[in-house]
């Protein structure tokens, strides 16, 4: 009886561990599923807060755009409203700009451990005075601009745009230039320093002068355009044409004819145009090339056409004058169908080579023998005529040998 009360007891036990081995692995099941979900939860508050965040970050940087954006109109309200008296805010905030490092330095020399006050007083009135000459400079330059988009074609009359002319006013061509020269000296002070002057010959300074002149980097739109003019007439010259430079001697009434070129049978009317290779000329060069041969004609009493109706034929029927467009770009496909309409010859992609820039020149009245350097008083009036021994030629030795000297300045009474 004892052993079955033990079997019983045994097997209830048994039966008891199993229950609670079940109850305890079911708990623990349970515990991993809520810890499964309260992973999932945390991954779900971690992505809710970073939508959040990115929400937030992109409000902000809306914010930001919409801030900049009504800054921004704020602006250029105040430009449009500025406009007529030439952009003051613009200029000023400039000035400040280019002043502010000179008030830092000056605070900094006050507060030092061995303040320097009076240099700072003085760097602060420098300051001031940059501040000043900036607006004044910047307000001047605006206004150009504003010009300039306007009008255009004011770039063309004057040469050259406002950074050109802001490059020639403040890179002088050549630092260590002569710069007491009167209106009486002698031009070739501008490429030589006092050293210079004095201890080399005559010969040796307008030699020197020249070479400078030549390689100088700092010419203006207008200079180098007239030296692609002089480049084009000696071509002309050495073809046995004689050249008139009407463009350098007229100036702004030159009507379009920069050079007109004669010679038996064969006049030519000829624009230059030494523009930049990115450029194109248009159609209202062509026109203005036709129209001055007319007022040329005209001048000169030929007679043109019998009627209105025979324009373009009429002017394309003369035999001894024609308009010429020389340049060194190319032109746009509607001004080549001008000119081929109007009989205009074009001439594109012209470069300035080496050339021999000194005019021999021959007096008529005495028989005087003179050489002209490119920025003596003279060079575009006086022409070469080879059949009476003028000539071209590269050096003043050269001219000199042939016997030539160099021409003076006339100064009137």
């Amino acid at each position: 009886m004892s052993g079955s009360w033990l079997l019983l007891l045994t097997l209830a036990a048994l039966a008891l561990t199993a229950l609670l081995f079940k109850t305890v692995r079911n708990k623990e099941d349970k515990i991993r599923c809520a810890e499964r979900e309260i992973t999932l939860l945390r991954n779900e508050i971690a992505d809710a807060r970073n939508a959040h965040a990115e929400l937030n970050d992109r409000n902000q940087l809306n914010l930001k755009l919409i801030a900049a954006a009504e800054a921004n109109i704020n602006d250029l309200e105040m430009l449009v409203k500025e406009k007529c008296i030439q952009f003051p805010w613009l200029a000023n905030a400039r000035a400040d700009l280019e002043s502010d490092k000179m008030f830092r330095d000056a605070e900094w020399l006050s507060n030092k451990k061995h303040p320097a006050l009076t240099a700072a007083e003085t760097l602060r009135a420098y300051a001031r005075r940059i501040k000043e000459s900036e607006f004044k400079f910047r307000i001047t330059k605006y206004r150009i601009e504003f010009y300039e988009k306007l009008f255009p074609w004011l770039v063309e009359i004057s040469g050259d745009d406002i950074e050109a002319l802001i490059e020639k006013v403040t890179e002088p061509r050549n630092k260590n230039a002569i710069i007491d020269a009167d209106d009486h000296d002698d031009p070739a002070k501008e490429w030589l320093n006092k050293n210079e002057w004095a201890t080399l010959s005559v010969s040796e300074r307008n030699q020197k002068a020249l070479d400078r002149w030549i390689s100088s980097r700092n010419k203006s739109a207008w200079e180098i355009g007239r030296e692609f003019e002089r480049f084009v007439g000696f071509r002309l010259e050495s073809e046995g044409f004689k050249v008139e430079y009407f463009g350098a001697i007229k100036g702004f009434e030159d009507l379009g004819r920069d050079i007109i070129a004669n010679r038996p049978g064969d006049i030519r009317v000829i624009q230059c145009k030494f523009w930049a290779r990115h450029k194109r000329i248009h159609e209202k060069h062509v026109y203005q090339t036709f129209g001055t041969v007319v007022d040329y004609a005209i001048n000169k009493n030929i007679e043109i056409v019998a009627n209105q109706g025979e324009l373009f034929s009429g002017v394309s029927k003369l035999s001894e004058i024609t308009p010429w467009l020389v340049t060194s770009t190319q032109l746009s496909p509607r001004a080549h169908e001008a000119a081929k309409l109007l009989g205009v010859k074009i001439v594109e992609n012209v470069e300035i080579g080496n050339y021999p820039r000194i005019k021999c020149n021959i007096s008529y009245r005495g028989g005087e023998k003179i050489y002209h350097l490119p920025f003596d008083q003279n060079y575009d009036r006086t022409g070469i005529d080879p059949g009476r021994g003028e000539k071209y030629v590269y050096t003043v030795r050269e001219a000199e040998n042939k016997g030539f000297r160099r021409a003076w300045k006339w100064r009137g009474n």
